[in-house]
């Protein structure tokens, strides 16, 4: 009776333990720091990590061509980017744009027509896009992360008036 006693508090216990390592934070918010990425360019074999950014306040901006809000994100955070680099002439802000679209000839395209930098432009296979959908929480909406140059989520979803402030 002792050994099933203890067998039953034992599974308990370990079933215990284990689910407190399984635990997630819910989402990215400001403060925390933002989980590594590396992505490859479009136009070439070369990837970049988001910790290659270290230092430097980075907009991290996911994308996807068939969400139009997303679309048009990226592409003022792009106009805000390239007007800020001329007014500057230099870049206090970086951008890495991630599209998460399954097909990159789409990605390509809209790249194409909206004139978007090409080297800040990333697209990520279906396989990688589930571990960052996960990983940033985007859910049903994508989003944007300000990040500090310590690696810290400053803001999410900013406007450009909350770039300006920066």
């Amino acid at each position: 009776m002792k050994r099933t006693i203890f067998g039953i508090v034992g599974f308990f216990a370990l079933m215990l333990a284990s689910s407190a390592f399984t635990q997630r934070i819910t989402a990215p918010a400001v403060g925390y720091y933002v989980p590594n990425l590396s992505v490859g360019n479009t136009d070439s074999t070369e990837t970049t990590s988001l910790a290659a950014f270290r230092g430097r306040y980075l907009l991290l901006s996911f994308w996807d061509s068939n969400r139009a809000d997303s679309r048009l994100a990226v592409n003022q955070y792009q106009q805000w980017i390239d007007s800020e680099k001329s007014e500057t002439r230099g870049k206090k802000i970086e951008l890495v744009a991630v599209n998460l679209d399954s097909n990159k000839r789409m990605f390509e395209e809209i790249v194409k027509r909206d004139h978007l930098d090409r080297t800040q432009q990333f697209h990520i296979g279906a396989e990688q896009a589930s571990f960052v959908i996960e990983d940033f929480q985007l859910g049903a909406q994508t989003k944007s992360f300000l990040i500090d140059p310590d690696g810290r989520i400053v803001a999410i979803n900013p406007t450009t008036d909350q770039l300006n402030q920066i």
